[in-house]
């Protein structure tokens, strides 16, 4: 017989939300010649549970994570990468898309001031409100527009511009980035454990009768 709390914390973790387990793993937004179709994003879910991406969005931009949304739809399993993007081309990492979708606009490229990629949990407003997670990027090393990062304030520039053809990529959980001069998608850099939950060892009365027990 399961103990109370064990039953407990296995209820959570199959029934609450997961959003603040995803993150941003990798960018492309800079393709040599025309970025339209090549662009894409990675995220990756590091909870114990696979996550219904649907209602969330990706923002990106300069002055507004609003300027281009990206609406998201699919699962996306624990441990597990999600590509976003149209695409899937030698010249761009050849990712295997989960989602196609071409962003339009396009990504901004940074000058002067950098700009940013951000994901939104479910009725959330790229445009005004705070992300799940985020990447700020620029040659100048200045986030003069005021992009937020996850943690609703004035974010830090994450990396620099990566000029045509790399991309940026997530080295740690923590949030660091480098500029990546091969794109790596479909995969992350560093070393994690989600210690998934196996959703169908018992079913939901199995395991209210435990709890109850």
């Amino acid at each position: 017989m399961r103990t109370p709390a064990v039953a407990l914390s296995l209820l959570l973790a199959l029934a609450s939300p997961a959003t603040a387990d995803l993150i941003i793993t990798e960018v492309y937004y800079d393709h040599v010649g025309t970025d339209a179709d090549f662009e894409w994003v990675e995220i990756f879910n590091t909870g114990p549970g696979p996550v219904d991406l649907t209602g969330y969005t990706l923002g990106n931009g300069g002055t507004s994570y609003g300027y281009s949304t990206a609406p998201l739809q699919g699962t996306i399993a624990s441990c597990e990468t999600f590509v976003i993007g149209s695409a899937s081309t030698a010249d761009n990492g050849a990712p295997v898309i989960d989602l196609v979708f071409d962003f339009d606009p396009d990504f901004q490229n940074s000058g002067s001031t950098a700009d940013g990629v951000a994901l939104f949990g479910p009725g959330a407003d790229p445009g005004t409100d705070c992300p799940i997670d985020a990447v700020i990027y620029g040659a100048s090393g200045s986030n003069a527009n005021g992009l937020r990062d996850q943690s609703c304030g004035l974010g830090d520039v994450d990396v620099g511009d990566t000029g045509s053809g790399a991309s940026i990529e997530r080295t740690s959980l923590a949030g660091d980035w480098v500029i990546q001069a091969s794109p790596d998608p479909n995969a992350i850099s560093f070393t994690i454990s989600c210690d998934p939950v196996d959703a169908t060892a018992e079913s939901w009365g199995t395991l209210k009768a435990d709890y109850r027990d």
